[in-house]
């Protein structure tokens, strides 16, 4: 296995264990499992740790061995590698590529995709009812306004499109496409960002969100334009939660 490959890996099962650890700690603690932004909260730091963690190992190495690991043939020259995260952000052009991909994927891609699901028999109208289900449970029980709305906007509206999209896409995903070339490399970071989720029902969507953001850094060499896309993806939903309830 290659070694990028290995760190991708390592990382995403390191993000899982993270994550599990924590919540459960966290329960332990509390000694409730119920959902809450305390839960919410202790989840993601398990899970960023495991991610930012192993960026930083893959980054050492990198430092430690300048040169041994090539970007793949025909990738941008400024697209990060397997072993060299990429952090880099290009204003205006990122801000207004990333909103425009966020805002089509959130506003037109999605609903086309569920669509097209729908259609041909692969959920049905109950299903569809449903995709907005966890969201609407967290801001229930967070509340849909007030600090702790405010807290849960940076969570998932800033840290975790920044935290996500430097280990999928500035890891996993070079990893992968100098493994199996870009379409796949693309497609096969898509899969596992929209797995780490654990919601079946969602994945179609977040599968097509992936293609976005991957696309977008795979084809700038930049984690800018996907960052700020994913923060538009994440913000059009919680609007649309806190418009529910107000």
């Amino acid at each position: 296995m290659k070694p990028g490959l290995g760190y991708a890996i390592g990382g995403y099962l390191a993000g899982i264990v993270g994550g599990g650890l924590a919540t459960s700690a966290w329960s332990a603690v509390q000694g409730s499992n119920r959902l809450s932004l305390g839960l919410l909260a202790a989840g993601l730091a398990g899970i960023w740790t495991g991610y930012l963690a192993t960026i930083a190992l893959a980054t050492r190495r990198s430092l430690s061995h300048p040169g041994d690991k090539p970007p793949p043939r025909g990738a941008p020259k400024s697209a990060p590698t397997s072993a060299r995260p990429g952090f880099r952000i290009a204003l205006p052009n990122d801000a207004v590529l990333g909103i425009a991909a966020g805002a089509a994927a959130s506003i037109v891609l999605v609903p086309v995709v569920y669509t097209a699901l729908r259609a041909v028999g692969l959920i049905d109208a109950d299903d569809v009812h449903r995709l907005a289900g966890p969201a609407e449970k967290l801001a229930d029980a967070v509340g849909r306004g007030g600090p702790k709305f405010a807290v849960l906007v940076l969570l998932v509206g800033v840290g975790a499109p920044i935290v996500e999209e430097c280990f999928y896409r500035g890891l996993v995903q070079p990893a992968a496409t100098q493994t199996f070339g870009a379409r796949a490399g693309v497609a096969i970071t898509a899969a596992f960002f929209a797995l780490a989720h654990l919601e079946p029902l969602q994945f179609p969507g977040l599968f097509a969100f992936g293609l976005v953001v991957g696309t977008l850094a795979y084809r700038t060499g930049r984690l800018g334009p996907g960052i700020v896309a994913h923060m538009v993806f994440n913000g059009l939903t919680l609007a649309r939660l806190a418009h529910l309830g107000g």
